[in-house]
């Protein structure tokens, strides 16, 4: 079971390099993290389960901002609220030094978030996965972080093909 949660994750976080609008992104990015996130509750790796629910809420939340609001200090209010309660669970649930990495994972993709543009909430997106491909070395989920490091690998590229592209654009 918990490899078909880890599937759907992977499907939808490749998805999400392939978006440019940023709700939609923002839409795919909460499928594959409260998938992610039951994969996690399923390894009984509490913690991380825990920072994707939360960071599911908080895409949610967001999704809903970015449709009532344009202010980007509501959008960096709701990051930071969201990083506080992370912390809060982290410490509550704490029960080794790997658990600060999900913590920080959730924080760097919800600053990613916070900027209100696809292109930055991918790179967040890269900051995280590095930061779980790290875990999963840690808690010796290494199918897991196999798929950790593709994802990083193909967005990292991606991620500069559509730069060049970008500034070429901008040169001509």
């Amino acid at each position: 079971m918990a490899t078909v949660f880890l599937s759907g994750w992977f499907i939808f976080t490749i998805a999400i390099m392939y978006m440019k609008k940023y709700e939609l992104t923002l839409s795919a990015n909460m499928v594959a993290t409260a998938s992610m996130a039951m994969y996690f509750f399923i390894k009984a790796e509490d913690v991380a389960g825990a920072m994707l629910l939360i960071a599911f809420f908080s895409s949610f939340i967001q999704l809903i901002i970015s449709y009532i609001s344009e202010k980007k200090s509501h959008l960096m209010l709701r990051n930071l609220i969201a990083a506080t309660i992370a912390i809060i669970v982290c410490i509550y649930k704490y029960q080794g030094a790997t658990d600060i990495l999900p913590c920080l994972a959730f924080i760097i993709v919800r600053m990613g978030e916070a900027q209100n543009s696809a292109m930055f909430m991918k790179l967040g997106i890269i900051g995280a996965m590095v930061t779980f491909l790290i875990f999963g070395l840690f808690t010796e989920l290494y199918y897991m972080s196999a798929l950790q490091a593709v994802i990083v690998i193909v967005f990292a590229e991606k991620t500069l093909r559509d730069r060049k592209k970008a500034n070429l654009i901008k040169a001509a």
